[in-house]
């Protein structure tokens, strides 16, 4: 009940802030298949509920959240993405480098951004329409990290992200050039946090 409560209760928090949702992406630690996370998830909590893929090739279904609305006619909810380290390229982060902020356990900025942008590349290379139509919000999302992480004076070559895989950091530059190609104003931005952004 421990691993659903500390899945749970990230989804739940979020959903009382202002910032509108998409969706949730949470990468857990504790050494489990997401679909078995899933699976624990809808079966203690039934806020948690299971959809069908809109893939007809899926082999999984989508979690989703039902989340506070004030207007019962108007159910509301949010998707929630499990992910583990290994998979998707996601990094093992050390738990010293997990931040806290305001009681919610977040990755570092930096390689969040990293993460984004593999999303974006991911999605923009994509044969299903549905995935490349995601790039629009990839870019908005994007576009705000690289602000967010100019302004903090993060930098890829910081000694506190020493954790991070050199091949992850080498994916990510060949990313960073597709990137920049697409968005030439963005070229700065990369080049202050340590990247060639041509």
């Amino acid at each position: 009940m421990t691993a659903a409560y500390s899945v749970a209760q990230p989804v739940r928090c979020m959903a009382l802030t202002d910032v509108p949702m998409r969706d949730v992406d949470l990468i857990v630690f504790c050494g489990e298949n997401p679909e078995r996370l899933k699976a624990v998830l809808t079966e203690v909590d039934e806020d948690f509920y299971l959809v069908p893929s809109r893939s007809r090739t899926a082999d999984y279904e989508v979690l989703w959240c039902a989340l506070p609305t004030e207007d019962e006619d108007t159910p509301r909810g949010c998707k929630v993405d499990i992910l583990v380290p290994g998979l998707l390229e996601i990094p093992d982060i050390p738990t010293e480098h997990i931040e806290d902020r305001d009681g919610l356990p977040v990755m570092p900025l930096l390689p969040l951004l990293m993460m984004k942008l593999k999303g974006w590349f991911d999605h923009r290379n994509s044969s299903r329409p549905d995935m490349r139509d995601k790039q629009v919000v990839d870019v908005v999302d994007i576009d705000e990290l690289l602000a967010i992480s100019c302004d903090y004076s993060t930098h890829i070559r910081n000694d506190e992200l020493w954790w991070l895989p050199e091949d992850f950091i080498t994916t990510t530059q060949d990313r960073v050039y597709e990137y920049v190609e697409d968005f030439p104003d963005s070229a700065l931005y990369w080049q202050n946090l340590g990247f060639q952004p041509f």
